[in-house]
């Protein structure tokens, strides 16, 4: 019995080939091909190809013969465009063309009628091609470690957009129009230079995760005490002075990251967020903090600055089951 994948999954091309014949699976990424083996386009009943890190130039229009194809990972070649052959996938939902050489969106990505999800990440993209905001179907969008200075208006066309994958570009701002994404759940854009946030950011009632450490926000807007399905809120590395009252309003959120920010203490509605486990506020000028704080009844972990214990109000310092962090 095998008990590690890594040493379970098939290394050799044949071990690839015979376990994708019996699975439907088939993995032959990080072998270096710079063509792809003629048998597996007799694989009509392939469901998942991945052709990642190799040095694949091209291609080929046989992809058109897959025809229970779902997932395509192409990331870490050579690729400059894809074949028109691509479009005969009925059941692609997922494709991966990231860190190639593909600098436009290939015509044929829009015409791929199951694409749910689209991974064009590592691509010194700046300018997202209007193409993409007509791809309505997409429901996962990762465009990360880019060159991207902007998202234009056309984003709030993604009216079934769950997650959106922005992190480490060149954003200054949100446009107002990511208001319009009502299914959207996770939104992550860490790494960037965001200086404020839309207040149309309230708008999105089924937010649960919201990623941004490592921007310059100096505040937030009052509509974020909006966001009542919010669990995850990451503003670690920003440069923060102080939060907005309604920030207590987020009764369902449980991990607030704050650290690295110029915060001298925090709004007394903190009372409110009910389901709040943990709190991360190390590296602030922290003076004081409410003692509101101590009626957080989830509430299992704090972190601050060492020396910094003095602003921890009594009654929650000598509260059993509380790990008080000092970094």
């Amino acid at each position: 019995m095998c008990l590690i994948f890594t040493q379970c999954r098939p290394q050799s091309l044949d071990e690839r080939m015979n376990y994708a014949a019996e699975h439907g699976i088939l993995d032959l990424s990080g072998l270096a091909i710079k063509e792809i083996p003629t048998e597996v386009w007799q694989m009509s009943g392939l469901t998942q190809l991945n052709l990642g890190q190799n040095q694949l130039e091209t291609l080929p229009p046989d992809i058109g013969k897959l025809q229970q194809l779902e997932s395509l990972i192409l990331y870490d070649n050579r690729l400059q465009d894809l074949p028109g052959e691509l479009a005969q996938l009925p059941k692609l939902k997922h494709l991966n063309i990231g860190k190639n050489q593909i600098r436009s969106l290939p015509d044929v990505v829009a015409k791929l009628p199951a694409l749910a999800e689209l991974t064009w990440t590592h691509s010194d993209l700046s300018v997202l091609p209007d193409a993409l905001w007509a791809m309505s179907g997409l429901t996962h969008l990762h465009l990360n470690n880019n060159k991207i200075s902007s998202l234009p208006p056309g984003i709030g066309q993604l009216a079934n957009l769950k997650g959106l994958f922005i992190f480490q570009n060149q954003l200054q701002s949100l446009p107002p129009e990511i208001g319009r994404l009502s299914q959207l759940q996770v939104i992550s854009a860490s790494s960037n230079q965001i200086r404020e946030l839309p207040a149309e950011i309230g708008q999105l009632l089924n937010l649960t995760m919201l990623e941004l450490w490592g921007n310059q926000l100096t505040g937030l807007p009052a509509s974020i005490g909006d966001l009542e399905n919010l669990s995850s809120l990451q503003l670690s590395k920003n440069q923060l002075r102080q939060l907005p009252q309604e920030l207590g309003r987020l009764r369902m959120l449980a991990n607030l990251e704050l650290h690295d920010n110029q915060l001298r203490t925090l709004p007394e509605t903190v009372g409110g967020m009910a389901s709040l486990q943990v709190l991360m506020l190390a590296h602030n000028p922290l003076e004081n903090l409410p003692p509101q704080l101590a009626e957080l009844p989830k509430l299992i972990g704090i972190s601050i600055s060492a020396g910094q214990g003095h602003s921890i109000p009594e009654a929650l310092r000598t509260r059993s089951g509380l790990k008080v962090v000092e970094e």
